[in-house]
């Protein structure tokens, strides 16, 4: 039993995808009744005015009248399988075989018409047409296609390669923006706050209560909701959606140069030499003298291309020049062959010479052009990938940035800010009046903890500082002392992301220790264990109250921490907290 994969690439891969450029509507387009313009002339011009007779302007009339109907017959085609989104390919050559009936039809009535033949000859030019003309316009249709297809191939990759030029200079300016946007809502929630605390410098010992109801109202309505939002990252747009913008398609790069060998195609010049001889086999005697001057007009000029392809391979010339070259070739050894066989007794249709040399030329350019348009579709296909691959790892990075950001930010909201405005409830409810030196303590703090959102270029907080600034928090209202070795500032400086990871837990818990632990004393160790760090925060409260659901801060230790345990006794409450650094990624096998 053969697999279905199998199946389905059954044939080469060259043919697979010719047959998809053909069911593409550039199949089916002016371009491929341009291109197959030059050849729609060589019957009239160069076999029928010495068959029939006549004279050579009235010949070129009926030339572009066969032309118009296989204009209009392919533009027609296209307008009805329009909206077709299966058999697509089948309908196109449907279409190219209706078109080149039609393009016989008018040549045959047209030239008896003019008086140009006494028969119809319908015949003959529907066997030409059945034969040869479908052949060639379906190979100016691939061709075509196939230049369309690589424009708009080559219009995404520099789309993708711009848009790689842009993330690596966006990442920064979003992150900036994106801290930027918080400061500015934290410092509207608090800003009413602080200009309440500025009023009452000026009147202090009164006021008290509506400071502490203020602060619970800033933390309820608009620093938690704003952590949660944060940490959810809800506000932080994905670039998937718009990772190319839309363009319009490039005209697809040719290379400079080219070994010249590659743009002589014998296998497919001479299976088109084949289908061009067939149109004057029909006028043959006998199957066996069609069937022979058929083969004696393609086999040489695919083995002489053989040859001349296997000669010229190592000759670098430019591709301009190379397909100038192809197609003289081509042109005269097609010539040629047709005048080494008039030199035999053989039976063979006369004054195909000039015929021949006109379609020998057709043939080496149009097959030269779809080798050179594969070719660069193929070198931008893999370059695609690769940029498509790129731009997906800039932008899953960029996300990543902008996540760890959000999140970062609602932990800085949520410990930093939230525990200032807290320390400074708590100490209003410890002091017995709101004085100016209390006032101003609580003022500094609170605009020191808004600012470290504003941290300049970097999403990280600096550990020595977070935990200084702790310890001057809460003087006054417990006791914070921390521990760490110099080992472990190194360890620290390496992973700044753990260094900022480090900070924000040390935060949350000394603010759960003295809040709702009513702890008087907060020990804070931090080490380095293995290519880990652990963080030990020791109080001797009376642990957090069951009430308490765990939210956020139970959120960030899940989410920061390898692993993590509080434990509490009648001395207190300890929390252990591990986390990774950048060295313990390097040492995973």
């Amino acid at each position: 039993m053969v697999p279905r994969a199998a199946s389905r690439h059954a044939l080469p891969a060259d043919i697979r995808t010719a047959w998809q450029r053909l069911g593409e509507p550039a199949a089916l387009s002016f371009p491929v009744a341009l291109i197959y313009l030059p050849f729609a002339f060589a019957g009239p011009l160069f076999i029928d005015t010495r068959r029939l007779g006549g004279d050579v302007s009235t010949w070129l009339v009926v030339g572009l009248a066969g032309w118009l109907a296989l204009l209009a017959g392919l533009m027609g085609g296209r307008w009805i399988i329009r909206h077709l989104h299966r058999g697509r390919t089948i309908a196109t050559i449907a279409v190219i075989a209706t078109s080149v009936v039609a393009r016989a039809l008018v040549l045959t009535l047209s030239a008896q018409a003019l008086q140009l033949t006494p028969t119809a000859e319908f015949a003959y030019r529907l066997n030409a047409a059945i034969f040869t003309q479908s052949a060639l316009v379906i190979a100016s249709a691939i061709v075509v296609s196939s230049y369309v297809h690589h424009g708009q191939l080559a219009a995404d990759l520099l789309a993708r390669e711009r848009r790689l030029t842009e993330l690596s200079v966006e990442s920064s300016t979003r992150l900036e923006r994106l801290r930027g946007q918080i400061s500015d809502q934290v410092r509207r929630a608090v800003d009413p706050f602080i200009t309440q605390l500025n009023a009452l410098i000026s009147t202090a010992g009164s006021g008290k209560e509506g400071l502490q109801s203020g602060i619970q109202q800033i933390v309820d309505e608009e620093l938690r909701p704003l952590s949660y939002r944060l940490a959810d990252a809800a506000s932080v747009p994905t670039t998937d959606a718009a990772l190319v913008e839309l363009s319009r398609p490039a005209r697809p790069p040719l290379p400079d140069r080219i070994p010249l060998g590659q743009l002589f195609r014998p296998l497919p010049s001479g299976l088109l030499a084949a289908l061009l001889a067939s149109s004057q086999a029909v006028r043959a005697s006998n199957v066996l003298d069609g069937v022979l001057f058929v083969l004696v007009l393609s086999v040489p000029l695919a083995l002489s291309l053989a040859v001349m392809r296997l000669f010229a391979m190592r000759i670098r010339v430019p591709v301009w020049w190379g397909l100038g070259i192809v197609t003289a070739a081509v042109a005269v050894m097609f010539a040629l062959i047709i005048l080494g066989w008039e030199q035999t007794p053989l039976p063979m249709p006369p004054d195909l010479q000039w015929a021949a040399f006109y379609s020998g030329a057709f043939i080496g350019l149009l097959l030269g052009l779809e080798f050179l348009v594969n070719e660069r579709r193929t070198i931008t296909e893999n370059r695609l990938r690769e940029s498509v691959e790129e731009l997906q790892m800039h932008s899953s990075m960029l996300r990543q940035h902008e996540f760890i950001a959000s999140r970062q930010l609602s932990y800085v909201v949520h410990g930093s800010v939230q525990t200032a405005l807290n320390a400074a409830a708590m100490r209003l409810s410890m002091a017995q009046g709101a004085d100016r030196d209390l006032i101003t303590t609580i003022r500094s703090d609170l605009e020191a903890a808004i600012a470290r959102i504003d941290t300049s270029g970097s999403a990280y907080v600096m550990l020595v500082q977070t935990l200084a600034d702790l310890v001057e928090l809460w003087e006054g209202t417990a006791q914070v002392s921390w521990t760490m070795n110099h080992r472990t500032v190194r360890r620290m400086a390496e992973s700044p992301p753990t260094a900022a990871s480090v900070g924000e837990i040390v935060t949350e818990c000394t603010s759960n220790s003295i809040r709702h632990g009513r702890a008087q004393h907060v020990k804070v160790a931090i080490e380095a264990v293995a290519d880990a760090i652990r963080v030990t925060v020791t109080d001797d409260g009376l642990g957090v109250p069951a009430i308490i659901e765990p939210r956020l801060g139970t959120r960030m230790l899940d989410e920061l921490c390898l692993n993590w345990e509080r434990t509490s006794n009648r001395e207190g409450t300890t929390v252990v907290a591990d986390l990774v650094t950048e060295r313990s990624l390097l040492t995973i096998p």
